[in-house]
């Protein structure tokens, strides 16, 4: 199945896009940085709830639901202070005399202050062995290695390390002899008591650094929150303020048995609520006898959480205020640039750059699927903000992270927007693919009409079998492995017959497809691959018996006409030497011999061409210096090129330049090229001749204009008898850079040919150092 697809794209000048789009595009998401923005804050201080923000007022911070999260936060954590306190403390005052149930603290969280399992220690004395680095690191290690074994049977367990008791329980010397006061103990083991006093010492001495980092933080001079939580029965008092200072804008909860009242102007949700009763129910013993009362000192003069949230509240309210406009006006920037964005999208469809091309061809459902992903997470984030109330930082990366998916998204969109413009939406598809291949099996004829009922009934088969229990799992297992092994032998089979063809496109015609082990329709398919082969040998075998013809032809007539050939030359010089009078017979006389001397040249080309094609021409390679062989033949057409009106450019390297050539093929192949240039050239234009080295090779140019324009194919132009001038007017022969190419070849070089309009280069590549065996032949 295809992933991509290939689309036709008209090309429409320039690959590039308009002007204004990456500036649109910069607009685009600042807008939608602001819109995002606004979002976020608008839903941290639930502006939509209050009508006043919409009216363009800002409320002041205790009215908004940041302040009543925080009152929420630090009520929750007073409450979690008075549970210290009372496990701590007595009459207010710290206890270190208190004692301790190790079973009632390590599974309740409780220290009533009496032995109620007959297992307890004093409070400072777990505490100060809690602070012991070694002990405390061996009651961490032992909980993390020995947790799921503390309650083997009989508590019969092998502890490792040795406990160093500081303290004896209460009552008695050791934890071993309460153990075996107790028969119900006996059978859970001393093990089971050490794991609870474990607990109990990591426990202790995490809510001691807690208790006396609440004590500090609050006290009245360190806490905006003045609170007062009374036991009625009791007559107990926890507060940090005189009782007359929380009657007043107090926010007050109230137990009576199994009702509870609150009664505050604190903006709390119901939730919130919930959340604050059932802290005290979980960490206040005895509720229905307890009243706390909590006020807030609207002010803010001490720097706790509450200062710090009014303190954010007055740096962005000027950023609220302005809500409703802002909101609208950027929300309305956001969605006319976007439109803006899909319109130049439209109008440079079909151009863009690799990255773009390469998105475009993806097919539509590989980029539906992760932009329907990309969109449900981007809704998860905005819910979960929108549900939660999150600290400015975490909102802050949540908006990022919604951002980066949104440009994401932009490029999806933007991408669609180009298929739809350039109509090739569903083109390439999954389900467009599906939908060809059935139709051309449909199309394909019976074989195809047989192979499509045989997926189909198989298809049945195995939905059928998927639901007979074992046995139709056991012969779906069968039929897979049956349908599997005819898959491979017909990937088999197009394997080799793929290779074939390989073959014979690689110019081994006498290779033959097997046809062992293939079916009908595969050996027909190899047999006529077969033929073709055996064909195409025969035509190569009669190409090349006419070849050989055309070249004995050539030779012979050559041969025989070279020696009549001479004796006219001859006789035409010996006419020469006369004195003939009549003016107009020795007109005649000098256009003979022009004409003799050029099918003397003609005659020499021939045998020159008929020895090179079969192969009587030998090529001696030497180290010769190019750079001087060069200007050396440039010296010899020095004047013929000057009498033509031609100025040469020379570029050349200083130091010398070596190759490995033969100087005879060597010196007729620039003399074909300077020649060629002499007949052909623009008379009063200039010849480039340029030379470049580097380690590996050199290569040499020769660029000059043509007298008339050269509509012909560059490959052309090296077969033999094919004149750039059409019209022949001039004496060439149409085999001089046939000879030059096929020269250069010889001596493993290139031979290059460039056109264009009435541009003529030539270019000559050869490797600086030696081929084919040939590195001893400078000794």
């Amino acid at each position: 199945m295809k992933i991509f697809k290939n689309i036709k794209e008209k090309k429409t000048g320039r690959n590039r896009r308009p002007f204004c789009y990456p500036g649109t595009l910069i607009l685009h998401f600042l807008f939608a940085v602001i819109v995002m923005i606004y979002i976020v804050i608008a839903d941290y201080y639930q502006v939509w709830e209050d009508p006043n923000w919409l009216a363009g007022e800002t409320p002041p911070y205790y009215k908004t639901r940041d302040y009543a999260c925080n009152v929420e936060n630090e009520v929750s954590e007073l409450i979690d202070y008075m549970r210290l306190r009372n496990n701590f403390e007595n009459d207010g005052e710290y206890a270190p005399d208190k004692l301790v149930d190790i079973f009632e603290y390590a599974e309740q969280g409780i220290i009533s202050g009496s032995n109620t399992n007959g297992f307890a220690y004093t409070l400072q004395q777990l505490y100060d062995w809690s602070r012991q680095k070694e002990s405390y690191k061996w009651w961490e290690n032992y909980i993390q290695e020995n947790d799921r074994n503390l309650y083997n049977v009989n508590g019969q367990k092998e502890v490792k390390g040795t406990l160093d008791e500081l303290y004896a329980p209460q009552g008695f010397d050791n934890i071993l002899e309460f153990v075996m006061s107790d028969r119900n103990l006996r059978r859970a083991g001393e093990a089971h008591c050490i794991s609870e006093l474990a607990v109990c010492l990591l426990k202790i001495d995490s809510e001691m650094s807690q208790y006396a980092k609440d004590k500090e933080r609050f006290k009245a001079e360190n806490t905006n929150i003045k609170y007062r939580l009374e036991n009625t029965e009791t007559g107990l008092v926890y507060t940090n303020c005189t009782s007359g200072a929380v009657k007043k804008n107090s926010a007050r909860i109230r137990f009576q048995g199994d009702m509870f009242f609150l009664d505050t102007d604190v903006p709390l949700t119901y939730e919130m609520k919930y959340d604050i009763i059932k802290k005290l129910n979980e960490d206040i013993a005895d509720t229905e006898n307890i009243t706390l009362s909590v006020w807030i000192d609207r002010t803010f003069s001490a720097k706790d959480y509450l200062w710090g949230g009014s303190q954010f509240y007055d740096k962005w309210s000027w950023f609220i205020k302005t809500f409703p406009k802002g909101l609208i006006f950027s929300a309305a920037v956001f969605f006319i640039s976007l439109m803006a964005l899909c319109v130049m999208t439209i109008k440079s469809a079909g151009r863009g750059n690799g990255m773009i091309r390469y998105l475009d061809r993806i097919s539509i459902e590989f980029l539906l699927v992760p932009l329907g992903l990309l969109i449900c997470l981007a809704a998860v984030i905005i819910k979960r903000s929108m549900d939660e109330i999150l600290p400015p930082p975490q909102a802050t990366g949540n908006v990022v992270i919604v951002l980066f998916i949104y440009m994401f998204l932009l490029m999806g969109v933007l991408s669609i927007v180009r298929r739809g413009k350039m109509k090739t939406l569903c083109r390439g598809s999954i389900i467009s693919q599906i939908i060809g291949n059935y139709r051309a099996g449909i199309r394909g004829g019976r074989r195809a009409a047989f192979a499509l009922a045989g997926f189909v009934l198989y298809a049945v088969t195995s939905c059928l079998l998927c639901r007979g229990g074992t046995i139709g799992g056991v012969i779906l297992v069968f039929l897979n492995l049956y349908a599997g092994g005819h898959v491979l032998k017909e990937i088999s089979a197009r394997q080799q017959m793929l290779d074939g063809v390989r073959k014979i496109s690689d110019e081994d015609f006498t290779y033959k497809i097997p046809t062992e082990n293939l079916n009908k329709v595969n050996v027909e398919i190899a047999d006529n691959i077969n033929r073709i082969g055996d064909n195409l040998e025969k035509a190569v075998q009669e190409s090349v018996r006419n070849e050989r013809r055309k070249t004995d032809l050539i030779a012979n007539v050559s041969h025989d006409l070279k020696t009549p050939l001479t004796s006219i030359i001859s006789y035409i010089g010996l006419l020469k030497r006369e004195k003939i009078l009549n003016p107009k017979i020795e007109e005649y006389v000098d256009v003979l011999d022009k004409k003799t001397q050029r099918l003397k040249i003609l005659m020499e080309d021939l045998v020159e061409v008929s020895r090179i094609n079969s192969g009587n021409f030998h090529i001696q390679p030497e180290r010769m210096d190019f750079r001087e062989f060069q200007q050396q033949v440039q010296g010899e057409f020095f004047e013929q090129l000057q009498n033509c009106g031609l100025e040469t450019v020379n570029s050349m390297p200083e130091e010398k330049v070596y190759i490995w050539a033969d100087g005879r093929a060597l010196w007729r192949v620039m003399e074909n090229l300077y020649g060629n240039i002499i007949k052909y050239a623009l008379p009063g234009s200039r010849v480039y001749a340029d030379m470049k080295a580097d380690e590996e090779r050199v290569v040499f140019s020769l660029k000059n204009i043509s007298l008339q324009p050269l509509n012909i194919d560059a490959e052309e132009l090296t077969e033999r008898f094919i004149q750039g001038d059409e019209s022949r007017s001039t004496e060439g022969s149409g085999l001089g850079l046939s000879i030059a190419k096929n020269l250069v070849e010889l001596m493993d070089g290139r031979f290059e040919i460039y056109l264009d309009g009435d541009l003529f280069k030539t270019t000559l590549i050869f490797p600086v150092k030696p081929v084919n065996g040939r590195e001893n032949m400078e000794k």
